[in-house]
């Protein structure tokens, strides 16, 4: 459903949607979460609050202590939106929630550049690289950065002009098999298809030895995080000790991902975001609150 429909659905049933009426606090009852404390006043629940917050992807804090390359030192930007900050997980923690941080990939993480003026760019199908395109704008902001040679790219990049040449020395030598043994760019069907088909014998590999050359800067990024809050299958949100709090629940990137920090393939985010917002939703509909001990919607991250 598009945020058009969805918008339509609710205007349809007298649904009223808040802009810019943030959630401050949860408000609670004997135990159970009964409503938000909002700046235009509290708003009650009559069955209960549903977190759908987006995640932490913008949690300057919170991430700062779970991703492995920050606290190596590294950076991350993420291009999701900047209001991704984690309110919901933090409203819930408020509260007695649980926030579960145990993936060996807590983020659906890509490579992302920074774009002069523009922000920050997820490098998805831009990767066929379409001709012809406009270059002289992304050469003069400093984005595209060009050289006659190897060598000449390396020095206008700021790196070691002798590391570069050597790593495509030993590319092109693979390449002009359509070989890839450092990275196995299309080994995968996924690879395959996202390629130039007119590229033989590897629609993802080709040699790189025509000039001028040209690099943009990549830094890690994200689509989204897998961490999050736990829950039961209905989406209720436990305490630490596994019981669920009545009246509190949360869905999409608010919740730990049923993916356990894998990525297998497109919509990852999108599809158990819709999948167990309804089930939370009819779970709410009947009007049922299940007091059971929260079982994780999560599995091991892959070996």
């Amino acid at each position: 459903m598009t945020p058009a429909r969805w918008a339509r659905t609710c205007q349809d049933l007298d649904i009223p949607i808040l802009t810019d009426t943030p959630a401050r606090r949860l408000l609670t009852e004997d135990g159970r979460v009964t409503g938000a404390e909002t700046p235009a006043g509290p708003i009650a629940a009559a069955r209960g609050v549903v977190l759908a917050c987006g995640g932490y992807a913008r949690d300057l804090t919170r991430r700062a202590g779970v991703y492995a390359h920050l606290r190596a030192g590294g950076e991350h930007h993420s291009p999701v939106p900047a209001d991704n900050t984690g309110d919901g997980i933090r409203l819930a923690e408020a509260v007695g929630g649980a926030f579960a941080a145990e993936f060996a990939q807590p983020a659906a993480c890509m490579p992302v550049s920074r774009v002069p003026g523009k922000g920050i760019f997820p490098h998805l199908l831009d990767r066929y690289k379409p001709a012809p395109m406009p270059l002289w704008p992304w050469l003069r902001s400093g984005y595209l950065r060009r050289g006659r040679t190897p060598a000449d790219l390396a020095r206008a990049c700021g790196i070691d002009p002798g590391v570069l040449t050597a790593t495509l020395e030993a590319y092109n030598a693979h390449a002009v098999r359509g070989e890839d043994p450092e990275f196995g760019r299309g080994t995968t069907s996924f690879n395959r298809y996202l390629a130039d088909p007119a590229q033989c014998p590897n629609p993802c590999v080709a040699p790189l030895d025509e000039a001028p050359y040209y690099a943009v800067r990549l830094e890690m990024g994200d689509l989204g995080t897998f961490d999050g809050l736990k829950t039961t299958v209905q989406g209720q949100v436990p305490t630490p000790a596994g019981a669920p709090i009545a009246g509190l629940y949360a869905v999409g990137n608010d919740r730990a991902s049923i993916m356990g920090g894998n990525y297998p393939g497109a919509g990852i985010t999108l599809g158990p975001a819709m999948t167990f917002g309804y089930v939370c939703g009819r779970h709410l509909a009947e009007g049922r609150i299940i007091e059971q001990p929260a079982c994780r919607l999560t599995s091991k991250p892959s070996a």
